[in-house]
C-alpha cells in the first residue's frame, strides 16, 4: 500500500480493540510511558512523505514528460501507480506537520469526535491513496497476466486501454470512500485520540473493510504475479524469428512485466507480513507498548513505494534516460 496512514499502507492505526477505540485511557497511558514517540513518529511521517514525493512524482512527471513513454500502455501503469505512491507522499507529509503542530501544543489527549478526524486534510487523502495502493497493483497485475497470456491481442490495444482501466478503479472506489463518508456522518461524538490516526476517522465497520480490501488485494497479487512470471519465463517468443520489431515488442513486454512484478509482490510482503505481525502482536503486547510501536510500523510498510522509483531506474533505460532529462532540463530526442 504503495503509503499510508492506516494499517494498508504506513500503518499508524492500531488493530487490538482498545487502542482502535482511542479512548482517554490508553491515550493517558501512552503519553505516561513514551512522552516523546508522537512526535519522532511526526518527524518520520515529514521525512518519508518527502521522500514519496520526490521519488514517486519524479517518476510520474518524467513519464508524462516524454511523448514515447506516455503512450505504451505498460508505461501508463507505472504512471498511475507512481501517481497514487505520491498522493500518498502528500498525505503522509500533511499527517506529520499537523500531528507535530498537535503534539507542540500539548492538545494530543484531548479528544475529539470520528467526523472532525475525517476532515483532517490526510486523512481525507488516506481514505483514497492506502487502499488504491494495493489496488492498483492488483489491477496491473490483471494486466500482466493478459498481456503474457494474450500477446497478440494485447498488442492491439493503446494506451487509452489504460486509461480507462485506471479510470475504472478510481471510480469503482470513489462509491467506496463515499459510502465510508456517509457512514462515519453520525459519529460527532468526542471518543477519539486528536491525533486522528485513520482508523479513528472512519466508522469502525467500514475501517475493518477497509483494511480488509487492502489485504485482500495483496493476497490475490502474489499468485497473480507468480503465475504471470511463470508465464513469462515459460515464453521464448510469439513472433516469427524475422520480426524485429516483434521481437522487441516481446523483450519490452517481458522486461516491464517483471519489473511490475516485482514491484505488486514488495507491495504484498511489506503490507501482508506486517499485518499478521500485528494481528498476532495484539493478543500478546499490551496497549500502551502497541500504541507506542505502530505508529512507527509505518517505515516497514512504505519500502516498496521508496524502492519502486530504484526499481523503475535500474531496470528500465528508457525510464533511466527520461528522469535524467527532465532533472537536467533536456529535450529527449528519439531515433
Amino acid at each position: 500500500m504503495a503509503g499510508g496512514d492506516s494499517l494498508p499502507s504506513n500503518g499508524a492505526a492500531n488493530e487490538t480493540p482498545n487502542f482502535l477505540t482511542g479512548g482517554f485511557d490508553v491515550i493517558q497511558a501512552t503519553a505516561a510511558t513514551c512522552e516523546l514517540c508522537d512526535e519522532v513518529a511526526a518527524i518520520l511521517y515529514i521525512v518519508q512523505g518527502l521522500l514519496l514525493m520526490g521519488a514517486n512524482f519524479l517518476i510520474l512527471i518524467a513519464i508524462l514528460h516524454s511523448s514515447t513513454l506516455r503512450r505504451k500502455k505498460e508505461y501508463v501503469m507505472v504512471a498511475g501507480l507512481a501517481l497514487v505512491d505520491g498522493m500518498g507522499g502528500v498525505a503522509t507529509l500533511t499527517a506529520g506537520v499537523g500531528r507535530l503542530q498537535i503534539v507542540l501544543s500539548t492538545d494530543e489527549n484531548v479528544l475529539v469526535s470520528r467526523v472532525h478526524c475525517l476532515l483532517r486534510p490526510w486523512n481525507l487523502l488516506f481514505i483514497w491513496t492506502d487502499p488504491l495502493a494495493h489496488i492498483v497493483p492488483l489491477v496491473i497485475g490483471f494486466d500482466r497476466l493478459l498481456a503474457v497470456a494474450g500477446p497478440l491481442l494485447y498488442v492491439e490495444l493503446t494506451y487509452r486501454y489504460t486509461v480507462a482501466l485506471l479510470s475504472g478503479v478510481l471510480v469503482f472506489w470513489s462509491f467506496n470512500v463515499i459510502t465510508g463518508v456517509v457512514l462515519t456522518l453520525p459519529y460527532t461524538q468526542p471518543e477519539v485520540g486528536s491525533l486522528c490516526y485513520t482508523a479513528w476517522s472512519l466508522q469502525p465497520d467500514y475501517y475493518l473493510y477497509h483494511v480488509c480490501i487492502a489485504a485482500i488485494a495483496d493476497v490475490l497479487s502474489i499468485p497473480t504475479c507468480v503465475v504471470v512470471l511463470c508465464l513469462v519465463r515459460r515464453t521464448n517468443t510469439i513472433y516469427p524469428a524475422g520480426s524485429n520489431s516483434g521481437q522487441e515488442n516481446m523483450r519490452r513486454t517481458r522486461r516491464i512485466t517483471i519489473t511490475l512484478g516485482l514491484a505488486s509482490l514488495f507491495t504484498a510482503v511489506f503490507y501482508t507480513v506486517p499485518l499478521i505481525g500485528k494481528l498476532v502482536a495484539g493478543y500478546y503486547v499490551s496497549d500502551e507498548t502497541m500504541s507506542m510501536i505502530l505508529p512507527f510500523t509505518f517505515l516497514v510498510n512504505s519500502i516498496n513505494q521508496l524502492a519502486n522509483f530504484f526499481l523503475y531506474t535500474t531496470r528500465h533505460k528508457e525510464v533511466r534516460r527520461a528522469v535524467l532529462h527532465f532533472v537536467s532540463c533536456k529535450k529527449i530526442r528519439h531515433a
